[in-house]
């Protein structure tokens, strides 16, 4: 407190640097050129006061900042071979610890934000107030490897022909998001019946540009000089830049009744209207003639909700619930020329891509039990999502663009459980575990004259079926009361055994040489000591030193050999400092 009961302050910051273990080589040779070069450093700061001039009024400015900065591509080669017919030639060797990226160029980025928000509460008795507003800038800058994508794009050869070779796509997104909500509430929140209602209002702004330099264009591609026009500034094969505005403005409100005591029944309703603009410049030989596209999209989403709670005893509750979200839909911007005879007539988009795609939506149900006990506690639900109109990026891969495109709908359900158990007052352990079926329910393809699908009903979606995690957390009192720690974490998730799109063969567009990602054992442990509001720690994450991929990217052609992959860190050892006053 600065002055007791009126004004106080919070100041937290960090600084965290995750070192780099992917060595960038000459795929030709594997000699170093950058040794782990996928290192990260990352600042965060915040600082809120909060100011309380009189009983009723409480009023909290607070303003986040956040920078990261990202070296190099966390993506690891698997292997490499020029000639198809010549069996794999490992290049990276997980089980030795040797992880490899060939890529010409270091896929660096920048990311920072800062988030400014004012909360303010009053109280008029039986009716409290809360108005809230926000200002979220961000700024992102990151450059990507182009090398193989655009040549394999344009001559299905995947390594570079040229020795100097190279061809990477710059990418700057900045986004201004203003939100502000007010909400009035009954303040008796024993009463028989509670109420809330308010409004929401946000406008984003945004503005993408990306440039795709590769001056070997013409080189290893000569049969498209007179087809395509020539570079713009002698260097980029696609220029473009995007801006655009989203707003939302929705009004709400939440009753809940209580018909008798212990049971607690829940209605809410929002109703808003949303609206989405966009303009768009493009150019470069990828493009054809240079494109200017203006376009609109809104739509008026209502998304109610409905929950049952009853307290079966002063330390059980069990609980239902039926809600509805949604994602809003947006303006498929132009592509590019050639997309239309390669990609667009076939798939039956004689006239373009489609203009717009709406919004997806989801119904989640859900049925809980939460208890407590003594030094045990428990919570637990069981599950259902159901997925309509989804969103699904279409790619077209005869010219490299792709749009968006309302297709299918899928279903998920599952469990989940959280354990909390107090062995002893030093000893504590906590587990969790999650079960998720979650499959699409259609067929669908990416356009009307398209003959093989991008999803076939019953594929599942890529996640994991089980989840388990399990933590334990000794205390020891070394010179004062559990001044000290040991600590450690044990994560597992299953292997995905059931077709997912991408590799199902029966799906345009999948790879059959993929698998899905196989299962990670993850252990970790910790050591603390805290003295004088320091708490200092040691570290070992993936103690286990598993060597698997969690991700795996589609392969740039049907010939290509070189598989990019992201795999779990290996076993890291860290220290950790935090002061607290």
């Amino acid at each position: 407190p600065l002055i007791q009961d009126k004004l106080g302050v919070r100041v937290s910051g960090y600084y965290r640097r995750d070192g780099g273990w992917i060595d960038r080589v000459r795929f030709e040779d594997k000699g170093v050129v950058a040794d782990d070069s996928n290192y990260q450093n990352s600042y965060v700061g915040r600082i809120a006061f909060t100011w309380e001039p009189t009983p009723e009024l409480k009023i909290t400015p607070s303003i986040a900042y956040q920078k990261v900065y990202t070296n190099d591509s966390p993506e690891t080669w698997d292997n490499v071979r020029a000639d198809p017919s010549v069996p794999d030639a490992q290049f990276s060797n997980y089980d030795k610890g040797e992880f490899l990226n060939g890529n010409r160029v270091p896929e660096s980025g920048r990311d920072r934000f800062y988030l400014p928000t004012l909360n303010v509460q009053y109280a008029f008795g039986p009716v409290d107030l809360t108005a809230i507003a926000s200002y979220f800038d961000r700024k992102q800058t990151f450059r990507s490897d182009y090398t193989l994508f655009d040549q394999s794009l344009f001559t299905g050869i995947t390594l570079p022909i040229f020795p100097n070779q190279q061809g990477f796509s710059d990418f700057v997104n900045t986004q201004k998001i203003t939100t502000g909500e007010i909400r009035l509430a009954s303040s008796d929140r024993d009463a028989a019946l509670t109420w809330q209602v308010g409004g929401f209002y946000q406008k984003a702004k945004q503005i993408s540009i990306q440039q795709v330099d590769d001056p070997f264009l013409f080189q290893y591609a000569p049969f498209l000089v007179g087809i395509f026009p020539p570079l713009v500034n002698g260097r980029l094969i696609y220029d473009q830049s995007t801006s655009s505005k989203d707003e939302q403005i929705a009004a709400f409100g939440q009753v809940n009744f209580k018909p008798v005591d212990r049971l607690t029944l829940t209605v809410g309703l929002r109703y808003g209207q949303t609206k989405f603009n966009i303009n768009s410049f493009a150019q470069g030989p990828v493009v054809g003639p240079a494109v200017t596209d203006v376009g609109r999209q809104k739509e008026k989403p209502f998304t109610p909700k409905f929950g049952a709670e009853f307290q079966v005893t002063p330390s059980t509750l069990v609980y239902a619930s039926a809600s509805k979200g949604f994602r809003p839909g947006g303006y498929n911007p132009q592509v590019g020329v050639p997309c239309q005879a390669s990609d667009l007539d076939p798939l039956g988009y004689p006239n373009g891509r489609p203009l717009t795609y709406k919004s997806d939506s989801v119904w989640s149900y859900e049925l809980g039990l939460k208890t407590r006990t003594g030094r045990f506690s428990a919570q637990g639900s069981v599950y259902q999502i159901d997925w309509k109109n989804i969103q699904q990026v279409v790619g077209l891969g005869g010219c490299g663009f792709q749009f968006t495109a309302n297709l299918g709908s899928a279903r998920s359900r599952g469990f989940d459980l959280q354990l909390d158990y107090r062995l002893t007052d030093d000893f504590s352990v906590q587990a969790e575990v999650g079960y998720t079926n979650a499959k699409f329910l259609d067929t669908f393809f990416g356009g009307p004259l398209a003959t093989v699908p991008l999803v076939t009903k019953g594929n599942h979606v890529v996640s994991p079926p089980w989840t388990v995690s399990v933590h334990g957390q000794y205390d020891l009192s070394l010179r004062d009361h559990h001044d000290s720690y040991i600590r450690a974490d044990f994560d597992y998730r299953s292997r995905q055994s059931s077709l997912t799109p991408g590799i199902d063969p029966r799906n345009g567009g999948s790879d059959p040489t993929l698998t899905n990602a196989p299962a990670l054992k993850a252990l970790s442990m910790r050591a603390g000591y805290r003295i004088n509001g320091i708490d200092l720690s040691l570290f070992v994450n993936n103690l286990l030193d598993q060597a698997v991929w969690q991700g795996r990217r589609a392969r740039d052609n049907n010939n290509a050999t070189i598989y990019k992959s992201y795999v779990v860190r290996p076993r890291t050892f860290g220290a950790t400092i935090a002061y607290r006053f």
